[in-house]
């Protein structure tokens, strides 16, 4: 894939292009074949992370409080029915430290075994998904919001982990196939 720089002698406004004229185009090869973004630009990402406001504060520990439209999200991620109808009625738990970009979450629930993120927000990091496959999860920081992007060989969805306040942390899922669900979670006192 390459990407191309398209210029119009004469024209700086393309939304004021007649449609009846003739142009010269031409077309510039950019050195990168990426579109620039803070997830595959380090010198880009750093300035992103300089311009942000400063990183809120994730650490404690998290109980899920209310959950909306969490089915048929997970039925879009290829999750079978015995699987989603544990997920509905187990709680959960997010564990969070951090130090400025720098994540480790732990997801607990009764009776199976806990999970564990590690990574630093801007970053790629590996994990087995509820179904078992492994995914690729890119990182990024959206204000001070933290967009993880989930993918696996099946399916791939967007998780966005934000504060609503001091005492609300809210996930909110979208699959690849655009249903959306929200995860509410209430801060647990030490």
């Amino acid at each position: 894939e390459r990407w191309y720089q398209l210029s119009v002698r004469g024209v700086s406004n393309f939304s004021t292009l007649p449609l009846t004229n003739k142009f010269e185009l031409s077309m510039t090869p950019q050195p990168d074949s990426r579109p620039s973004s803070p997830i595959n630009d380090p010198q880009q990402q750093q300035q992103s992370q300089d311009h942000r406001p400063s990183s809120p504060s994730f650490a404690g520990k998290w109980k899920l409080n209310t959950s909306e439209n969490f089915d048929p999200f997970l039925k879009d991620c290829e999750i079978g029915l015995i699987k989603r109808q544990a997920v509905k009625i187990m709680p959960s738990e997010h564990h969070i430290e951090q130090d400025g970009d720098k994540m480790s979450v732990v997801v607990r629930a009764p009776g199976r075994p806990g999970k564990k993120q590690e990574y630093q927000v801007g970053e790629t990091f590996s994990e087995t998904e509820i179904n078992g496959e492994d995914a690729e999860v890119q990182t990024e920081w959206d204000g001070t919001r933290i967009r993880e992007l989930h993918r696996t060989d099946s399916f791939e969805y967007l998780l966005v982990r934000e504060l609503e306040d001091d005492e609300t942390m809210v996930l909110h899922l979208e699959s690849e196939k655009g249903t959306k669900a929200k995860r509410v979670y209430k801060k647990m006192s030490d």
